[in-house]
């Protein structure tokens, strides 16, 4: 008996620290984020090939004011694009979008890292 109360106060400090923890997320929520990225970020100045796809996945640190920025792109095709420009690009969106909830571990905002997978489909792909 007593090793099945041991067990429950285990698990039950173990679930209240997890509830302890909160991700970064931005402030209208991760939907509206996604929707603002698809519809807003202009790819003209990339000369993309308009029958290809690239495929990335960005890196951005969130500060524990909110604010977010373009750490890091991962180029997983290593395709031919202008990452320096991209990554100004996204920069860009990033501040025009306003400041994230920032994260909080152990009731403490802290800055965090957060990972996003970006795709663009070619012209030609997308019929």
């Amino acid at each position: 008996m007593k090793k099945i109360i041991a067990l429950l106060v285990l698990f039950l400090s173990l679930t209240m620290q997890a509830q302890d923890v909160s991700k970064a997320e931005p402030v209208r929520g991760i939907q509206i984020f996604y929707k603002d990225l698809i519809n807003n970020l202009k790819f003209d100045e990339l000369e993309l090939n308009s029958h290809e796809n690239y495929y990335f996945k960005f890196k951005f640190q969130i500060s524990e004011k909110g604010q977010a920025s373009v750490s890091e792109i991962l180029n997983e095709y290593e395709s031919e694009i202008d990452l320096n420009l991209l990554k100004n690009k996204l920069n860009e969106f990033l501040t025009e979008n306003g400041n994230w909830k920032p994260a909080v571990k152990d009731g403490i905002v802290v800055s965090s890292v957060y990972t996003l997978p970006l795709k663009i489909l070619g012209i030609e792909s997308k019929k």
